[in-house]
């Protein structure tokens, strides 16, 4: 273990939590002790099925799967261990002996994406649409090499408690499929299924129980893991298994209100949103499916998560992902990346019978149907749309506001938020004032992304860094303090100052502190004449010390977009498939650049996917100053 990491991890922690995480070790140390004992299975766990499975037609599966960008054939014997960044496997020794995440230059991503097992659910769909034996087989073999290949807590693929709760549900959606057929009846089938695959299964339950992420740990990975309890236990009964079910379900209902502030989840992370929406949702069905429903509570703030994700989206549905995005699904019964937050938007007119969210949708979509059966997905399509008017959605008391003109379809964000979550704030980037615009479904103001977690130090800082977020720094200075990828020390605090919208102008103030300890304050005002399509940045810089500071003001540009400088400070952007321009009139009085794929200090660099990256421009303006003073950028965007 990192000595520099364990120091700056411990300075996160509380005394109650370092009282948890040495209860926790010496746990896990009784764990490796008794591993033998650990190993025995249970003998009586009945499996329930809750789901009405439709026949679904044939899915057009890609022979390999796709993994971050690597290829690996899944329908040959599947190398659970192997890392496909390295080309290595990692050891086949007790799980919490290592650290996988920091483990030499191998990547665990690519490992546990392999056996989150989402290729499962798609071969049990092909079965029942074709009966070919050859899915049944695939589905036979590759359970049957997991369980050989890893006895419990031996393996990388036992260290999470978040990566065994997806292979679960995976399992369990599986079963649910499978069990739609004429398979519940067959005898040999059966005795697959109550044997060495139960034993796992049960011991995936009993890992979780074992292992929830609480403290500082305890943000999406412990809703992901009390969802999986809670629906396993409410499936599968054995002797312990309305215990877990009661307290899942009562820590469920505690968690989706910390960790959400009216919808919007306090990690700061939009991708993620959809992963934890998914988990929450099958949760509720499954306790309506059961008879055992969750409270009033707890539906009113998955209201609000669905509401959200239905504001924050564009007018196509389309997202903007601010602070980190993993391409994390937990379920993916195509085995393709898709638009997640459309799929749980068409789920909400049947849920919450808002038949707005149709303006979003398209269809009801295959994991819909798979989870909530054929006669919901008849209810949606015979729900008839009610429009609404598509209006820009302010969250005011959360830090978020969209700008919005579906005449133009002109999408824009101004992010006036917290860092993130917890003391640690894994997940959030340091974006305090950011801006991006969106016009005619063509970004042209972005945030970069994310790339990468673990490796790459100089990549991870950069992309969840200030300067990679269209705001402006000071000092070369991020607005937090970062100690490590995944830990943030000395958060900002940011503060909304006041808002307006009429029919004419929309107006937001923000500020954060994250250089007071520098000297120096920042405040932004984003104003939207809508009539103009005008864009006005006003940026106030405040020197409290009188030390010559250095402020760059950045705009990250759109790998697809082409920049053409008609000014001292006037850019003119452009994509030549498109009749759309935004014009920066840039503050005077800053020395300008436009920097792409730079590599030291890195900069100018897109990624569109986890593990994807690509060259991209930056606009940076650089202007030392020792009095406190004002600038104003003109973003001006044109449509045909």
């Amino acid at each position: 273990m990192n000595l520099n990491w364990l120091i700056n991890r411990l300075k996160t922690l509380s005394f109650l939590e370092l009282v948890f995480r040495i209860y926790q070790f010496l746990g896990r140390k009784n764990e490796k002790l008794f591993l033998n004992r650990n190993q025995k299975s249970i003998k009586h766990i009945h499996f329930s099925g809750v789901l009405d499975i439709p026949r679904i037609e044939k899915l057009n599966l890609p022979k390999d799967l796709l993994v971050f960008g690597k290829n690996l054939s899944i329908e040959e014997t599947i190398p659970w261990h192997y890392d496909l960044y390295s080309n290595n496997s990692f050891d086949k020794k007790f799980c919490f002996s290592m650290s996988p995440r920091t483990h030499g230059n191998k990547c665990v991503k690519h490992t546990w994406e392999i056996n989150r097992f989402h290729f499962l659910v798609s071969w049990a769909v092909n079965y029942i649409a074709t009966g070919s034996e050859k899915y049944l087989n695939l589905i036979k073999s590759s359970i049957s090499s997991w369980i050989v290949e890893n006895p419990y807590l031996i393996g990388v693929n036992w260290y999470s408690g978040l990566e065994v709760s997806v292979r679960l549900l995976n399992w369990w959606l599986t079963i649910e499929i499978l069990n739609s057929t004429d398979l519940k009846h067959d005898k040999y089938f059966q005795q697959f299924l109550t044997g060495r695959w139960n034993h796992s299964i049960y011991h995936h339950i009993k890992f979780i129980r074992k292992h929830l992420s609480f403290y500082s740990s305890a943000n999406n990975h412990l809703i992901g893991e009390l969802a999986s309890l809670y629906i396993a236990c409410s499936v599968w009964d054995f002797n312990k298994s309305d215990r877990w079910k009661k307290k899942s379900k009562h820590l469920l209902e505690r968690e989706i209100l910390k960790q959400h502030n009216h919808g919007i989840n306090k990690e700061e992370s939009f991708e993620y949103i959809q992963f934890i929406a998914d988990f929450l949702t099958i949760s509720f069905w499954v306790g309506e499916k059961t008879n055992n429903l969750f409270s009033k509570s707890y539906k009113d703030e998955l209201k609000n998560i669905y509401d959200y994700i239905y504001d924050a989206t564009d007018s196509d549905g389309e997202p903007y992902n601010y602070g980190d995005e993993d391409d994390g699904f937990l379920f993916k019964p195509e085995l393709k990346h898709y638009n997640n937050f459309k799929c749980i938007i068409a789920s909400g007119v049947i849920l919450f019978n808002d038949k707005a969210y149709k303006q979003k949708t398209t269809e009801f979509g295959i994991k819909n149907l798979l989870i909530f059966g054929r006669d919901a997905e008849i209810k949606y399509n015979s729900s008839q749309l009610e429009k609404s008017e598509g209006r820009s959605a302010f969250f005011q008391k959360q830090g978020h506001f969209y700008f919005k003109n579906n005449d133009n379809k002109i999408y824009a964000h101004f992010n006036v938020a917290p860092l993130g979550y917890l003391s640690t704030a894994v997940h959030g980037h340091a974006d305090a004032l950011s801006f991006v615009l969106k016009v005619k479904n063509q970004w042209f103001l972005v945030d970069p992304g994310t790339y990468v977690y673990h490796k790459e130090p100089d990549f991870r800082q950069y992309f969840k860094g200030t300067v990679a977020h269209n705001t402006i720094r000071i000092d070369n200075c991020d607005q937090a303090l970062s100690k490590a990828p995944m830990i943030w020390l000395k958060h900002y605090k940011s503060n909304v100052q006041n808002t307006s919208i009429t029919d004419e102008l929309e107006e937001v103030t923000g500020e954060h502190n994250g250089y007071e300890a520098i000297g120096t304050n920042h405040r932004r005002k984003v104003q939207y004449r809508k009539k103009e399509n005008l864009f006005l940045i006003i940026d106030s810089l405040s020197n409290l010390n009188g030390v010559i500071h250095k402020a760059e003001i950045i705009y990250h540009i759109h790998p697809d977009i082409e920049i053409k400088q008609t000014g001292l400070n006037i850019y003119e952007l452009k994509n030549q498939n498109s009749s759309t321009t935004v014009t920066l009139n840039l503050p005077n009085d800053f020395q300008y650049s436009v920097l792409k794929g730079q590599n030291n200090p890195v900069i100018g660099w897109y990624s569109k996917g986890y593990y994807q990256i690509e060259p991209s421009s930056v606009i940076i303006g650089v202007k030392n100053f020792e009095d406190s003073f004002e600038c104003i950028t003109k973003i001006k965007v044109e449509t045909l």
